[in-house]
């Protein structure tokens, strides 16, 4: 689905939106849901981010009240993702342990060999 936009209009909300000295509120259980989830972005071309930027378009705007908010995303966003990457080599790791590392468990098993 295409969406007609305003560039002048677009341009405008963005510098409110950057200059916005009292931003609205944004509740914490949806920005965690946003740093699991991601945000939902234009599936096609979005003319909002070509002339507004990726992290100002009219997608970011809608869901963020300021620019803070969705920089406080970005950081919760990244590190989820490292957490999540860490849980998986955690679990990867109880089953497949490269050559010559022994886990905890089994070095007790060697010494009563």
């Amino acid at each position: 689905m295409t969406v007609l936009l305003d560039i002048k209009e677009d341009l405008k909300q963005k510098k409110d939106w950057v200059s916005e000295e009292m931003p609205g509120i944004c509740l914490l259980e949806d920005l965690i849901d946003y740093a699991i989830h991601g945000l939902k972005r234009c599936e096609d071309y979005c003319g909002s981010e070509d002339y507004c930027g990726e992290g100002s378009c009219f997608c970011v705007r809608a869901r963020m009240p300021s620019p803070k908010h969705y920089e406080l995303y970005e950081e919760m966003r990244a590190l989820g993702q490292e957490l999540a990457w860490l849980a998986i080599l955690g679990n990867i790791s109880q089953d497949l342990i490269p050559n010559g590392i022994l886990k905890k468990e089994n070095i007790n098993e060697q010494d009563a060999i």
